[in-house]
């Protein structure tokens, strides 16, 4: 980030690509995760009661809600007091 901004790019440019970041890498998790979670649960399922899992839609949707709002949490406030420690472009 310090490079970034001697180099002359302005701060909102620098958060700017850090939330980007931050969202690709979130959704990336969510897919993945729901990915994997789908893989082993689905046959587990079926082989146990013969009927594929229920996943409630409101509780997936408030899971990955909350997911998204603590990981672009967890990268912007650090990243905002880090550039406002650097110079002014």
């Amino acid at each position: 980030m310090g490079t970034l901004r001697l180099i002359g790019s302005p701060r909102s440019q620098v958060l700017n690509m850090i939330h980007w970041e931050a969202l690709l890498v979130v959704l990336a998790g969510l897919a993945l995760g729901t990915g994997i979670a789908l893989a082993t649960l689905v046959p587990m399922m079926k082989g146990l009661t013969g009927q594929a899992p229920y996943i409630p839609p409101l509780l997936y949707g408030s899971l990955a809600a909350t997911v998204l709002v603590t990981g672009l949490a967890a990268a912007s406030i650090p990243a905002r007091s880090a550039v406002r420690g650097t110079l002014d472009a």
